[in-house]
């Protein structure tokens, strides 16, 4: 059994990202401009960010979901993937916050944050972004029985032919 938290989609295109700084030792904004092919079975993508395009690993990259950015937000095997909103900044996701020191600094392996999210219900709430999808990384995924229209709107729009 391998829990949620720990599957990581691949970073596509265009996608806006945190890279994880060790000068700075903080999270840095940074937008992938595409995936690199390496000889290594470690997976890199080269970004933009602060200047000239850098080649990282994708084990120092973490996604980020600017305020606004139009979501999917997992609502479960029932629900599937649903309409939402990014309402606000993102903050630390810290699981075993208890077990934590208040001091203890964020690091290149807190690749999760809590982000609150406004869904199309006008309900509000603050989820894992573990649980959340950029609209456009859902074109190539099966959803929830109401998103079919939705998915095949899109892909219409955006001259995607779907099979």
């Amino acid at each position: 059994h391998v829990e949620q938290e720990m599957l990581r989609l691949p970073f596509a295109a265009g996608e806006p990202c945190e890279l994880w700084s060790s000068s700075e030792e903080r999270w840095i904004e940074a937008e992938i401009i595409a995936m690199e092919a390496g000889s290594t079975p470690v997976r890199q993508y080269k970004v933009q960010c602060l200047g000239d395009p850098l080649v990282v690993q994708a084990s120092m990259l973490r996604r980020c979901f600017p305020e606004g950015s139009q979501v999917r937000v997992y609502q479960g095997v029932t629900e599937g993937f649903c309409h939402a909103r990014v309402a606000g900044p993102s903050e630390a996701f810290r699981p075993n916050q208890a077990q934590q020191s208040r001091n203890a600094p964020d690091g290149p392996l807190d690749y999760h944050v809590m982000v609150p999210i406004l869904k199309a219900s006008r309900e509000k709430a603050t989820v894992p972004s573990f649980l959340l999808r950029l609209e456009r990384q859902l074109l190539g995924t099966r959803g929830c029985t109401a998103d079919k229209k939705w998915k095949k709107t899109l892909a219409a729009k955006i001259g995607v032919k779907r099979p």
